[in-house]
């Protein structure tokens, strides 16, 4: 099953390069960067509710009711822990009046890569949910981004093998 996680992102990359150019070029795209804090659920764990530095990036495709791309993201969520995450995302956008501000709820799906300092690493299926804002800056092709999310891994024991947690992140957004 790993094997088939593993493909999604080539995948949906080699979908994009099979269109044609003309199509591609009247895509609306985006690449975001983020940077933040995270803060691990789990307050078992001997450090407690500890958290640490957390950034992500983003490209993909925004349509009128969704932007999806794929994205890469590395999570500090413990002082002896990281965590790792390739996968797809969406956002679901709900546009307030003319305004250039846009709540939106982020969905993600992907392959998460949990790295503790001692110990074997383990890599398993998870995703991810939270509410967000983008506001677009007149003029200009960028966009300020802010949001939070929960992470989960479809895992039989998320919560005791440290693999739940919170990133609340933000960062810009060029879109062409």
């Amino acid at each position: 099953m790993s094997g088939r996680r593993s493909l999604a992102l080539p995948a949906f990359v080699f979908l994009l390069a099979g269109l044609p150019a003309s199509a591609l070029a009247q895509l609306p795209g985006f690449v975001a960067g983020f940077g933040g804090g995270t803060f691990n659920t789990e307050t078992n764990a001997p450090e407690g509710t500890s958290g640490g530095f957390a950034y992500q990036a983003q490209a993909g495709v925004r349509l009128a009711h969704v932007h999806f791309g794929a994205e890469f993201g590395s999570y500090t969520t413990a002082r002896n822990a990281k965590s790792q995450i390739f996968g797809a995302f969406a956002r679901f956008p709900s546009y307030i009046g003319q305004s250039e501000a846009q709540i939106f709820l982020g969905i993600g799906l992907g392959v998460y890569r949990f790295d503790p300092i001692s110990g074997k690493h383990s890599t398993t299926a998870g995703g991810s949910i939270g509410p967000g804002v983008s506001i677009g800056l007149k003029g200009v092709p960028l966009a300020v981004l802010a949001e939070v999310r929960f992470h989960s891994t479809f895992d039989k024991l998320p919560r005791i093998n440290g693999q739940e947690f919170i990133a609340a992140l933000g960062g810009l957004e060029l879109r062409f």
